[in-house]
């Protein structure tokens, strides 16, 4: 099935399906450039999984999507445009022990100028640390 995908590279997916890329062994990397929306599961128990990079424009992350990520380290998010909503279901990361910190492409003041989204990965993240460009937001 997926099991001999290494990295995703997708600049113009808009949706990652439920299940997509559930138990991908080998998946080390996703790197996605236009995706609005990644559903239930759609990367949960990927154990090669290390580096996850969300691009600006998602919407939404539902519930389990990288669920039992056991070796995810890395989650890097752009610069959010101010306004901007990103809807976080609490347990889209449950079950990642090693992801630890986020890092955002921009600045402490950029990140929590957009309180929603502030507020939502503050909630999906807890007892995690935002890594900014000039320093770092503890939850």
């Amino acid at each position: 099935m997926n099991e001999n995908i290494k990295t995703i590279e997708a600049p113009t997916i808009e949706e990652i399906s439920s299940y997509a890329f559930d138990d991908c062994d080998n998946l080390e990397t996703i790197l996605l450039k236009n995706c609005k929306s990644i559903s239930t599961h759609a990367f949960s128990h990927c154990n090669s999984l290390t580096s996850v990079y969300l691009p600006d424009n998602l919407h939404d992350i539902y519930a389990y999507a990288f669920s039992d990520c056991k070796n995810l380290e890395s989650l890097s998010i752009n610069n959010l445009p101010k306004g901007t909503t990103t809807n976080i279901a609490d347990s889209s990361f449950i079950g990642c022990p090693k992801l630890q910190t986020i890092q955002y492409r921009g600045t402490i003041k950029q990140f929590e100028e957009n309180e929603s989204a502030y507020i939502q990965y503050k909630e999906a993240l807890k007892y995690k640390s935002i890594s900014c460009d000039d320093g770092t937001i503890q939850f």
